[in-house]
């Protein structure tokens, strides 16, 4: 095997401005309408639910195999991700929470596939896929028992499959939170309050004392979160320790190909009193690393008890303990394994969901990724984005600068 003296990287800045965000969220907000464009009818539909953040490249996939292309789009849409949603569709509906009423505007188009786009589509695409299947289609979706962007729930499955979990608490009030968190001595320390359905570091807070706890549940509680949907309880977890490791899966009835996987570099700010957790390097990881090995097998083992059967995982592990699990593409990523890889969950998603035997002859081939390139993302935050809280940004498909140099050693970066 050739020795190289130097090693490709791949650098990617993620940075996107305040004043950008809120001049596309009033340009966007007033095209979410149904809609019916002009396309060939002799093609076949495929529908991709909210292809927003990373989900909207699946549409540019999509169309290299001359399919049409069904928007089905959550309404109201959270406005933190409608400058991600894609424009590039043959026809739109509006899902306005009734599935029986989706599935009837769907119907008619007959898809073969409905893809889930991001986080807000995880729960209703198996829902509307379930309904689509007593109306006489034949897709492949996954059995809905509860919601897989619901953090509590699935780790009471990872509890009663006997696989590893984070000791938690559901906290309906703060007095109820302090008694666990005493309960468990973990004073003095950090203890995490998060939304238990959510995404990102949304509503992520770190509580240090007694006199933070207040104030921890109460910045939760009640809000409306980036899913449009109203925190009801806060869940209440022992703050990890580094490193976290999130291996992105792409799955198709529970045989996993590995297309990427990532140690998150974290950084926390003092912002006005309060601890703000930020992105600051993800880093792609060697297949060959053993805490890559092992936390595959521990989230393919995780998505066979959660039933996630067909379509994609984005889960985040710390200590070998599943924090979170997103049945979706990573928010960010695609385009920078793409280019350290030649591959992503985004291609490889699509061939699973349209081309099952060529899916079947890789998962026998090579079922981890090859890194070609090292690759590392780093995600800048400008002091308005800080004081505003906007710290979700970094999800976004937004790159103001993508350097592509050669390093001679991953600590040159």
């Amino acid at each position: 095997m050739p020795c190289f003296r130097s090693i490709c990287y791949v650098v990617f800045l993620q940075f996107c401005g305040t004043q950008i965000f809120a001049a596309n969220v009033s340009k966007c907000a007033t095209f979410l309408k149904a809609a019916v464009r002009e396309h060939d009818p002799h093609r076949p539909w495929v529908a991709v639910f909210d292809p927003a953040s990373s989900g909207r490249l699946l549409v540019p996939e999509l169309r290299k195999r001359n399919l049409n292309i069904l928007q089905i789009v959550t309404n109201p849409f959270p406005n933190v991700l409608i400058p991600t949603l894609s424009d590039d569709f043959d026809a739109r509906i509006l899902y306005n929470g009734d599935i029986d009423e989706t599935a009837t505007a769907v119907l008619p188009y007959k898809p073969i596939v409905i893809f889930v786009g991001t986080e807000t589509a995880a729960v209703p695409r198996d829902q509307l896929g379930q309904q689509l299947n007593s109306l006489g289609l034949s897709l492949e979706v996954n059995e809905v028992e509860f919601g897989l962007t619901d953090k509590h729930r699935m780790n009471q499955v990872l509890a009663n499959s006997d696989l590893p979990h984070i000791e938690e608490k559901l906290a309906r009030s703060a007095a109820s939170a302090l008694r666990w968190i005493k309960r468990n001595h973990l004073f003095p320390g950090a203890v995490v309050f998060k939304p238990s359905a959510s995404a990102a570091t949304d509503g992520f807070e770190i509580a240090r004392n007694p006199d933070e706890v207040l104030h921890a549940f109460n910045a939760i509680n009640g809000k409306t979160n980036i899913l449009n949907r109203r925190n009801k309880g806060v869940l209440v977890q022992p703050h990890l320790s580094p490193p976290e490791i999130v291996p992105n899966l792409v799955i198709r009835d529970f045989n996993a190909i590995l297309t990427d996987a990532w140690e998150y570099e974290k950084r926390e700010l003092v912002v006005n009193g309060k601890t703000v957790v930020l992105y600051k390097v993800d880093w792609l990881l060697d297949p060959e690393d053993p805490r890559v090995i092992e936390a595959y097998n521990y989230v393919v083992a995780a998505s066979r008890a959660l039933k996630n059967r067909y379509g994609f995982a984005h889960p985040e592990i710390m200590q070998k303990r599943l924090v979170d699990y997103g049945a979706r593409i990573m928010g960010g990523q695609p385009r920078v394994t793409l280019a350290a890889t030649d591959h992503s969950q985004v291609d490889i998603g699509v061939e699973a969901a349209l081309d099952p035997a060529a899916f079947a002859r890789r998962f026998e081939r090579q079922r981890f990724y090859a890194r070609k390139r090292h690759a590392a993302v780093y995600s800048v935050m400008t002091t308005a984005m800080l004081a505003a809280r906007i710290v979700l940004i970094r999800k976004f498909e937004i790159f103001q600068a993508t350097l592509i140099t050669t390093l001679n050693t991953k600590e040159a970066l």
